[in-house]
Formats: structure tokens, C-alpha cells, sequence
């Protein structure tokens, strides 16, 4: 049911045009701004994007979001999940608890990022962008905005202040989400894992890597949820696969990932898996990254 909704919903989202799904796409649309010199660059978070809102409003607000003859059947099918969500936690003692999650869309979900994604487009993007010409091309100077997942980044002819302004602004277009993590800059601005900055006319960018960064993958013994850890791999070896220009380089990329893994003690029957995918065929990709249950095997 999760995977049907995903689908119901993604067909709107993936012509939503100031939605981006992931890096590339977003830096496929800055390439094709031109700048005057004067704007400033702005980006904000969205606060605990999976983990706000009642479920009958999140699934109202996605459901809303749904292609045309689907939303009851959208709305039904999204509140009986969300009212669903059960976490299993360990105590001090060893004891495992089930407890039921009442809020947000329940973040690692197969449906949670789509459900999020809608919701936000319905509540605050559509009323946002269907104000008049003269509020946000004017009064705001809004020359794009797009967004990955709880990430918001906005080019604006303005001054600071009006920023801030447009942040008030849409706080008050749904009281369902928070903000914080505002920065303005006039140069050059941190988003996701680049570094976007001006260049003459054009918005340049360079990889960015943060100062914390341990350069190691996540531990395969740490208490995050198999689905997480299944997740991570899976959407690195998506990004190894779409960057390099070349097979020879794709295969040196996946060869040190993959023996970073080995260092890393995961397991064999997921290492084994990853080894057989060709970046050629991306639906073959993606049929053979699904056979998840080997991820579960031991290593050797």
C-alpha cells in the first residue's frame, strides 16, 4: 500500500517544478539561471519535516496533492498507514516495547518521503506561488526556489531584510510547519553537499565536504533500522552510477566504495549484490537492488 501511494503521488510531484528529487536535478536547474549582480542567495530547513503534523492533516493535505479521480482513495489509503506506524524499542533492561507513532510521516517509511513532499507542495508551495506577479517577482524579487525534502534553496533580487520577510510570509501560509537554519549571503552559499556560488552571470558549484566528516561508511553494527542501513548503500551506489562520465571511471568509484563496506564488516550477500550492478541499465539497477533480503545474510 505504501509503494502504491508513493507512485499515486510521485506522478504529480515529478512535474512539480520546484521540487527537486535529489543533488543533480537541483543542479541541473541552477545551471539554468542568469544573474544581474545583484542577488543574494538563501536557504532555510524545514524543522523535523517527518516527524510534524496530525495524520487526518497530512494525509488531507497529500491526498489534495493526488492525481484527479484518486484523492479519496489516496486520503484512505494514507491515514490508514500513518495510523498504523508501530516502533519497536529496546530498554535499559533488554525489554522490547512497541510503541504507536501519532504524528509526522515517519521518517526511513516507503511512502514517507512522497507523503512529506505532497503535503508541503499542497500546504505551503501552491498558495505560495499562486500570489500575484507583482508579490513575488516585486515585492520579494523570488528568481527561483526549489526544494529537496526539508531543504530550501532561493535566489532573490532583494535586499536581506525581504528574506526574512518571505519567511514570515510563508509561516503564516500553514501553521503545520517550522523553520529554522536561515542564511543569507550575497557570494556563496552550503546546499546538501555542494557549494553553490556566483560566477559572473551563472551560479557555479563545487563538491562541498563537511569538516566532521569521517570519510567512512555508516556502521553496519549501529542501531539504526536494517531499512536505513539497506537505504544508504543503495542511494550511493545510485549517485556512483550517474556521475562519472565513463564505465572505467563508474568502476573504479564502485570498487572503492564497495571495499570500504569490506573494511566495514557488512555483509557479504549486500556487498555481493551491489558487485552485479551495471550502470547501463538503470531498471536492471533498480530490479536487482530491490531483492533486499540479502542484505540480511551474515558475513563470512
Amino acid at each position: 500500500m505504501g509503494r502504491w501511494l508513493s507512485l499515486i503521488l510521485r506522478d504529480k510531484l515529478d512535474g512539480h517544478r520546484v521540487v527537486c528529487k535529489d543533488t543533480m536535478s537541483f543542479l541541473n536547474d541552477i545551471s539554468n539561471i542568469v544573474l544581474q549582480g545583484d542577488e543574494i542567495l538563501v536557504k532555510f530547513d524545514i524543522k523535523e519535516f517527518f516527524m510534524t503534523g496530525d495524520h487526518p492533516e497530512l494525509a488531507r493535505a497529500a491526498a489534495a496533492f493526488a492525481k484527479d479521480g484518486w484523492q479519496d482513495l489516496a486520503e484512505r489509503a494514507a491515514l490508514t498507514l500513518l495510523d498504523n506506524q508501530l516502533v519497536h524499542i529496546t530498554d535499559m533492561q533488554h525489554r522490547r516495547r512497541l510503541f504507536k507513532v501519532n504524528i509526522g510521516a515517519g521518517q526511513g517509511l516507503n511512502y514517507a518521503g512522497d507523503l512529506a513532499n505532497a503535503a508541503y507542495a499542497r500546504t505551503v508551495e501552491e498558495p505560495l506561488f499562486q500570489q500575484p506577479p507583482y508579490i513575488l517577482e516585486d515585492f520579494y524579487g523570488i528568481v527561483l526556489w526549489r526544494r529537496v525534502f526539508d531543504d530550501i534553496f532561493v535566489v532573490m533580487r532583494a535586499a536581506e531584510y525581504r528574506a526574512r520577510t518571505l519567511l514570515a510570509f510563508i509561516k503564516r501560509l500553514s501553521p503545520l510547519w517550522k523553520y529554522d537554519g536561515l542564511e543569507i549571503s550575497s557570494i556563496s552559499l552550503t546546499f546538501l553537499d555542494v557549494c553553490v556560488y556566483k560566477s559572473g552571470n551563472k551560479l557555479a558549484y563545487r563538491p562541498h565536504v563537511k569538516d566532521s566528516s569521517q570519510g567512512v561508511p555508516l556502521s553496519c553494527s549501529s542501531a539504526h533500522p536494517v531499512h536505513i542501513h539497506e537505504m544508504w548503500t543503495r542511494s550511493r551506489l545510485g549517485v556512483l552510477a550517474r556521475l562519472p562520465r565513463t564505465r572505467s571511471a563508474f568502476k573504479l568509484a564502485k570498487r572503492d566504495f564497495l571495499d570500504r563496506l569490506r573494511i566495514f564488516h557488512y555483509p557479504s550477500g549486500l556487498v555481493q549484490l551491489l558487485e552485479t550492478v551495471d550502470p547501463d541499465v538503470d531498471a536492471g539497477v533498480r530490479k536487482i537492488l530491490q531483492r533486499s533480503h540479502l542484505f540480511l545474510r551474515e558475513p563470512e
